[in-house]
């Protein structure tokens, strides 16, 4: 009788900690995708508007938001069963914009954003400021065209 405790105990261990591993690996992709429709908005934007981009409070909101998913990615950046499936929802999110090639690197990429939160701060932003943020988002939309 305590050998069936015992495998029952074992069996339901188990199947709560699959379910929460699925839960993190879906939480992962899911931000990975929303992460991946702002990357093609702003895309978008800074193609059509470059610099002055910068100053439309929608692109502003893109990027505040942009900034809150890189801030979550980097909580899981040691993570690379969460990088990989956050890799996955990118490509999803940004229409294929983001590609399978080049998903691990714009992980990468978004792993190393510094410029990212100190912008999305409120606040006025100086000239220097918007010049190193758009130097990082050159970096990332470099890879679109690798």
């Amino acid at each position: 009788m305590k050998r069936i405790h015992v495998i029952i105990l074992i069996t339901a261990t188990l199947f709560l900690s699959s379910c929460s591993i699925l839960t993190i690996l879906s939480g992962a992709k899911k931000a990975g995708s929303t992460v991946g429709k702002v990357i093609a908005a702003i895309y978008e934007i800074l193609k059509s508007k470059d610099a002055t981009a910068f100053t439309d409070p929608s692109t502003l909101s893109l990027i505040e938001e942009l900034s809150k998913g890189v801030s979550t990615l980097k909580q899981y950046e040691n993570d690379p069963v969460y990088l990989e499936n956050f890799a996955q929802g990118l490509v999803q999110g940004s229409g294929h914009l983001v590609t399978e090639e080049n998903s691990s690197a714009m992980v990468n990429t978004l792993l190393k954003m510094e410029k990212l939160s100190a912008f999305s701060a409120p606040g006025t932003k100086s000239p220097l400021e918007t010049l190193e943020l758009t130097k990082e988002l050159d970096d990332l939309f470099r890879l679109f065209r690798e």
